[in-house]
């Protein structure tokens, strides 16, 4: 009897580790036989829980009392189990010592959990051929426990997913989901769908590996287990999709964690993905750090693979370093980064079979080369890259130098590495991930460029770009869609470089549209499990407002974002827009366009069927104009200080504008204007200038988004008014505009309330809601308008199936959005014209709550007279407090006639 205790507590070491404990612990003064396999359920509980130590040590017990005894079956069982904590602990030579021979008196399970056990630790090192024989073996020799057969197949899923094996990973983890559930170990699902996770995450399908890594955690935790190395792999899925902030955080506690539990293997993947996340934040300095702590202790554990992928991070973190270092004099030789440890890097990445790492490193190598020779050219001719080169903190752009009109042997060698590197690169531009096919098309543009043919480089580029727009289209979350725009900068800005350096306005401007909001050019998709989505939003408006909740709040965002990044995107994207159509929508408006490229703004004129080009100011020049503006702007609007102060800082505020006024503003007259900002003009209200006072200026964030809108069919429709609680001005404004509508529909007091609205507000033709408003610098989507129920935010707006054609918002910051790389926004504004939205009018800051309901009635009497809003709103502001609205998306007339 207390021997099947013993048994029954290993056979829920990994399933209930909590139980399994209680069931053990009492039995480990029994008999010898039943206190081996007592010790034994201990350190497998402790080794699903993370206690390595204690694991070994009851291990190391466990085959104690049973060799003492002459328990051999038992000692070998206990020997497979301490086998893969040794491989925790990075002793996988011992491990794989431990496990070497199965003795001849183990045969059956025995002998196949064993066989089982050393392939795993094969496929932990790297040995995938061999795991992959060590799999079959075990299966082979099994003799029908559907637990171990379950228990073989989950960790040759895994194995098979590393090899790319797909359809053999999920037929393998489908198969062992299926024996777990009808064996009664329902826990240990949990493993099959953190495989699942890791196979689509190879993959590249980011919202499946989401989906599958956070039903993983739930059952660890409904299981009380550790989750191991989820949290290290999740983090690096938020990686690829340049999530920085979450990934940095979540791999810095797994290094804590796995540091505390003396858990060597998995600290090495922590540090190394925390050295790729400081690679990717542009801090390289920290990045080496980590990258070289990974390399000892992989080659401590003997683990090539690993060290390998450490070495070429320590490599990509110095090269940056230097090239950082050295881009006030671009032609100056890069000591600290030599081509012989480059290529040793390139050799070692290539053993071990990490193929888009290799890549990379092979165009590092390429690039030292390229470097080292311009170095040597000592004034020769540059090459068009050359000439823009990058600045510092954007090291990832070679400068490449053309062959003097002397060459020397070296350069002439030099130059054949750097072909011969980039031809290697340039191969594999149609097979692999994204990732990779888009670093293949940057090495074949830097090809193109080393022969002279631009055309065919920026070709190239685009090609790369594209690759790049699939990944990112293929994902249907907002969040996930507009921090991976990101991974194009590189692409994006060397040709952007090209297009300036060459004076070529449509080229500029072509550069500009390719990548510039482009998740905002496509719907949300909905995820698949949106009634609790539904259901978490309703929660969170319920909780919100009670200070005592915070940690529920805290809990329920946290979920909301995790479902709505399970959603799968389709792509969709309207196309560049084309001179001629822009001009025949433009009609009478000029557009600018602004670019920054390498700390300069530029700005693209389009007016009258002509494109121009304009090189502005530095760009840290505006940004430091556009804060004292609206620094300013808000004081005044909010009548702060004395009267005196007041005046002087009126006389300040004009002095910024006028400033940017003249920086950023061509002679252009009583031009209506569109604007597509860039950087820090995002957070520019630009009726505040002054030859924009009382003059239409409509603000979007492309120019495909504002074509989009302006040829949009418009019909009549509802009209909408609502007012939230806590504002004083809130009803009267509501109810004095509504007046002016036959037919309004009215929302106030506890009628106003989020699901109220939402239900009306879709397919309606306007929408004019007064409420207290809120940027969530920290997560835009949610930012939110306070209603009777609560906050409706950005998710609550991504479920409406046809957003109001005009939506007004009377409410602080509801114009502010979150930038991400690629000018990507996030918040209540680009949520709204994301979804189809033609007009908005917005504030970009806050303003006092009695001064916009006699903007709002000016406003709604310039419509009335069949003002456009843009001319509309421009005639109404007198203060500046309503110079911080402004018209987002497209201007044209309300539809008459209902």
């Amino acid at each position: 009897m207390t021997l099947a205790r013993a048994e029954q507590a290993k056979d829920l070491a990994y399933t209930s580790p909590a139980r399994a404990r209680r069931l053990a612990e009492p039995l480990v003064d029994g008999d010898a036989e039943t206190a081996s396999v007592a010790l034994h359920a201990l350190g497998m509980a402790s080794s699903a829980v993370g206690r390595l130590d204690e694991a070994e040590r009851h291990l190391r017990s466990a085959i104690s009392v049973a060799s003492r005894a002459g328990l051999v079956v038992r000692a070998a069982q206990a020997r497979g189990s301490f086998g893969y904590v040794l491989t925790l602990t990075g002793r996988t030579s011992e491990a794989l010592r431990a496990l070497e021979v199965v003795p001849d008196e183990i045969d059956g399970v025995s002998a196949a959990r064993l066989r089982m056990q050393r392939a795993l630790v094969l496929t932990e090192i790297g040995r995938f051929e061999e795991a992959a024989e060590g799999f079959a073996a075990a299966l082979a020799s099994n003799p029908g426990d559907p637990l171990l057969e379950a228990t073989i197949r989950n960790n040759r899923g895994l194995l098979r997913a590393h090899q790319r094996d797909w359809r053999g990973a999920e037929e393998d983890l489908a198969a062992a989901e299926r024996s777990y559930v009808a064996s009664g170990h329902r826990g240990r699902t949990a493993m099959v769908f953190h495989n699942r996770g890791v196979a689509f995450a190879a993959r590249g399908d980011v919202p499946a590996a989401l989906a599958a890594f956070d039903e993983a955690a739930a059952r660890y935790e409904a299981a009380g287990r550790n989750p191991g190395l989820l949290p290290i792999e999740r983090a690096e899925v938020l990686l690829s999709v340049r999530l920085v902030a979450e990934a940095r955080s979540a791999a810095a506690a797994a290094v804590a964690e796995f540091a505390r539990q003396r858990n060597a293997v998995d600290l090495v993947q922590a540090r190394l993905l925390l050295a790729r996340v400081a690679l990717v934040a542009g801090d390289p300095a920290a990045a080496l750090v980590e990258a070289v702590r990974a390399r000892r202790s992989a080659v401590r554990q003997r683990r090539p693979g690993w060290a390998a992928f450490a070495a070429y991070l320590a490599l990509r973190a110095r090269w940056e370093m230097a090239a950082a270092q050295a881009s006030a004099q671009p032609l100056v030789e890069v000591p600290s980064v030599s081509l012989r440890s480059a290529r040793r890097v390139v050799e070692a990445l290539s053993r071990e079979g990490w193929v888009v790492a290799e890549l990379d490193a092979r165009l590092i190598l390429a690039r030292l080369a390229l470097d080292m020779a311009a170095a040597g050219l000592g004034g020769g001719a540059r090459s068009v890259l050359a000439q823009a080169s990058p600045r510092a903190g954007n090291p990832c752009i070679s400068t490449y130098s053309a062959p003097p009109t002397r060459s020397s042997r070296s350069g002439r060698a030099l130059l054949a590495v750097a072909r011969a590197e980039l031809t290697t690169v340039a191969a594999a531009a149609s097979t692999g991930p994204a990732e990779l096919r888009a670093r293949a098309w940057h090495a074949m543009a830097l090809l193109r460029l080393a022969d002279g043919d631009v055309r065919g480089a920026e070709a190239a580029l685009r090609s790369g770009v594209d690759v790049l727009a699939a990944f990112r289209d293929g994902l249907g979350a907002t969040e996930l869609r507009a921090h991976a725009s990101g991974h194009a900068a590189e692409l994006v800005a060397t040709g952007m470089r090209l297009a300036l350096t060459q004076r070529r306005p449509a080229a500029v401007f072509g550069w500009a549209e390719r990548w510039r909001a482009g998740a905002l050019r496509m719907r949300p998709a909905k995820p698949p499990d949106d009634a609790q989505l539904a259901e978490d939003l309703a929660e969170l408006r319920q909780v919100v407002a009670d200070p005592k909740q915070l940690r529920r709040q805290a809990e329920l965002e946290q979920a909301i974002r995790a479902r709505a990044r399970h959603a799968t995107g389709i792509r969709s994207v309207e196309p560049t827009p084309s001179r001629k159509a822009l001009a025949a929508a433009l009609g009478d408006h000029a557009l600018i366009e602004y670019i920054e490229s390498d700390g300069h703004f530029h700005a693209i004129v389009f007016a009258n069927r002509r494109m121009w080009l304009h090189e502005l100011a530095p760009a840290d020049v505006i940004q430091r104009e556009v804060e004292a503006l609206r620094f300013g702007l808000n004081h005044l609007a909010h009548r702060m200080g004395s009267e005196r102060s007041r005046k002087a800082l009126e006389e300040r505020v004009n002095q910024s504008a006028a400033r940017l006024d003249k920086a950023l503003l061509p002679p252009l007259e009583e031009t209506p204007l569109v604007v597509v900002p860039t950087g820090a003009l995002h957070a520019l209200p630009w009726p505040a200038l002054p030859s924009r006072r009382t003059r239409s200026v409509t603000v979007t964030p492309s120019a495909a988004l504002w074509l989009r809108a302006a040829t949009a069919a418009t019909e009549p429709g509802r009209k909408i008014f609502a007012a939230g609680p806590g504002l004083e001005h809130a009803v009267p404004e509501v109810a004095a505009l509504a007046r002016r509508y036959p037919e309004a529909e009215r929302f106030t007091g506890r009628r106003a309330t989020t699901t109220n609205l939402l239900d009306r507000l879709d397919g309606a033709e306007l929408a004019h809601i007064a409420a207290h408003g809120k940027f969530r610098s920290d997560n835009p989507l949610f930012s939110r308008l306070e209603l009777a129920d609560g906050p409706l935010t950005v998710y609550d707006l991504e479920r409406l199936g046809r957003p109001p054609s005009q939506v007004i918002l009377s409410a602080c910051e509801a114009g502010t959005s979150g930038i991400r790389p690629g000018d990507e926004l996030l918040g209540l504004a680009a949520a709204l014209l994301a979804l189809g939205t033609r007009t908005l009018i917005a504030s970009l800051v806050s303003v006092p709550d009695d001064t916009s309901k006699a903007l709002m009635l000016r406003y709604h009497r310039g419509l009335a007279r069949g003002l456009d809003p843009a001319t509309a709103l421009a005639k109404a502001q007198r203060t500046w407090a309503d110079a911080a609205f402004q018209c987002y998306g497209a201007s044209s007339p309300l539809v008459q006639g209902n």
